[in-house]
């Protein structure tokens, strides 16, 4: 080969690189919280003091003349008046001794007639049904009947008010006679013996019966007819 070789450019010595700078990582900029707002502080809503309530005042319910407090208030009991016994004072009542108080009421029967009595002070009036007893009962033997207790008892200084209905005029002597003996007893205890021995307390209870479909009375019937 010929001298004139072309010498090939001699390769540039390869500059050594600067060093790589280090790169800083870049860090995200932390998120500071946002600082919250107070809460704003809730004002208690003043509550307005109730009106006091209304005192109710107990219903009261009249019922007979008797007071019911309607809340359950145990109302006071009404006193029993004493009851006005004929001529009852301490037991100590004897025949014929007078009748002081306002009135003993007793109820008599016989059969179908009742008889609604009151025994009063008074002078021995006897008033039937708004009647004097002469003229309600014409028959003397009646009058008699409706006197017997009376008589039994001795007691004279007596009105007798009666209010009778129902039966005949037999069957109301008897209602009389029965109520009338039924009053003085309660008057004077100690003469029952001798009223009951007389007869005057028992309660006559025959009464008519009623008639039936069928037949002409209570139990009669018809003539049977064969043909």
């Amino acid at each position: 080969m010929s001298e004139e070789v072309k010498k090939a450019p001699a390769k540039k010595a390869a500059t050594p690189k600067a060093a790589a700078k280090p790169v800083a990582e870049k860090k995200a900029p932390a998120k500071t919280a946002a600082p919250k707002a107070a809460a704003k502080p809730v004002a208690e809503k003043a509550v307005a003091p109730k009106a006091a309530t209304k005192s109710v005042a107990p219903k009261t319910v009249e019922v007979k003349n008797a007071v019911v407090m309607s809340d359950k208030v145990d109302a006071p009991k009404a006193t029993a008046k004493p009851v006005a016994n004929v001529a009852n004072v301490a037991g100590a009542a004897k025949k014929g001794e007078k009748i002081k108080s306002k009135g003993t009421p007793a109820t008599g029967r016989r059969k179908k007639s009742v008889a609604r009595v009151r025994l009063i002070a008074g002078s021995g009036k006897i008033t039937v049904n708004g009647r004097s007893l002469n003229e309600y009962f014409a028959n003397g033997f009646l009058q008699l009947i409706v006197n017997q207790p009376l008589t039994l008892a001795e007691v004279k200084d007596v009105d007798v008010i009666v209010n009778v209905h129902g039966g005949g005029l037999t069957g109301q002597a008897g209602a009389i006679r029965h109520g009338i003996s039924r009053a003085l007893v309660k008057d004077m205890p100690q003469i029952k013996t001798e009223v009951k021995k007389a007869g005057y307390l028992k309660r006559d209870p025959r009464m008519k019966e009623r008639k039936k479909y069928g037949l002409k009375k209570a139990r009669r019937a018809p003539q049977f007819s064969k043909r």
